[in-house]
């Protein structure tokens, strides 16, 4: 449906451009294991799944069905490593961008491989048995599922490079250091670093270890209650204590403190920038300030006085001043 409706655009719309890429079982990581698949709760992909039972994370590898008509009775699908799928979504950009009209393409080994074969591919890497139990197969499932990636070769010059054993080495097997990740809340860093995009050749802005702040953003009512002058809650109020401990000053004008979950921080650990034109990656620093514009917790800028406006301005000033004369990205 989907591709009927981008074919549509494009009849009703000659000059515009839509590429689908269908793909199935995307499987792997990034060689380097900075960034990778790590699920929340139950994996829904047998990658995971597999390298979560090897690190103990799950007793065993639950394989449904073992009378599909297919070489060991499990079923077949294709499994295509990211880095080969990485370079397909970039051979399309580049070779069709001025392409107007609709073009689709099969992304695929153009082969299948079975259950059971990518659990003997992750064991041999690993070097240990991986625990598997058959079970009933589920309703809807069909023995084997491979796609015809001809065109893709032909049209766009690409074809997958890494098979089934990589793919089981890149998502950790082998590398205790990332085989450990499953075990473990995964982060590509620890540190702010820039990231190439390689189809525009801007370098943007990554931030990780904000994650590690106590809140992840939300979604609040809009109250239309007054708000009191001071609250005991808010973490920005003179007095109170914010979420790194810190407590604030009781202050009376405006009042600047260096941010305690920063997108940038002084001094950053350098990631181990790598040559891999599809994850080029640099270290980046510098220092994010907080700006409290009052004292009092009701007041929103519209609400204060010019000569409190101005003082915020000049404050305003006087750390950007600092920060640019220190060499610092500035953030306020």
């Amino acid at each position: 449906m989907a591709e009927q409706m981008l074919k549509d655009l494009c009849h009703a719309q000659p000059g515009f451009l839509a590429i689908a890429l269908r793909y199935f079982n995307p499987a792997g990581a990034h060689p380097s294991g900075l960034i990778g698949e790590n699920p929340r709760g139950i994996p829904n992909n047998l990658m995971p799944y597999v390298a979560q039972t090897a690190v103990g994370r799950r007793p065993f590898v639950s394989v449904y069905g073992q009378d599909y008509p297919t070489p060991d009775g499990t079923g077949v699908r294709d499994y295509i490593h990211v880095m080969d799928l990485a370079e397909g979504h970039v051979a399309a950009y580049q070779q069709l961008r001025s392409q107007a009209g609709f073009h689709a393409f099969n992304l695929g080994t153009g082969k299948g491989d079975s259950v059971l074969q990518l659990i003997a591919a992750f064991s041999a890497a690993a070097g240990c048995e991986i625990p598997y139990q058959f079970s009933a197969r589920r309703p809807g499932d069909i023995a084997a599922s491979y796609a015809d990636a001809g065109k893709a070769l032909q049209q766009l010059g690409w074809c997958t490079r890494y098979d089934l054993g990589r793919m089981a080495e890149d998502s950790g097997a082998g590398k205790p250091n990332i085989l450990m990740v499953w075990s473990l809340p995964m982060t590509a860093f620890d540190h702010p670093h820039r990231r190439k995009n390689p189809l525009t050749g801007r370098w943007v802005l990554v931030s990780p270890h904000r994650n590690n702040r106590p809140w992840l953003g939300a979604t609040e009512v809009a109250s239309t209650a007054q708000l009191p002058a001071f609250d005991a809650d808010c973490p920005l109020c003179p007095g109170n204590t914010r979420a790194n401990g810190e407590t604030n000053p009781v202050y009376d004008t405006t009042h600047v403190f260096a941010n305690d979950f920063g997108a940038l921080m002084p001094a950053a650990t350098d990631p181990a920038a790598g040559a891999d034109p599809l994850f080029q990656h640099q270290v980046t620093d510098g220092e994010c300030r907080v700006v409290c514009f009052s004292p009092e917790h009701h007041l929103t800028l519209p609400e204060m006085s010019v000569p409190a406006l101005v003082a915020v301005v000049q404050t305003w000033q006087q750390h950007y001043r600092e920060l640019r004369q220190r060499c610092l990205r500035t953030y306020l």
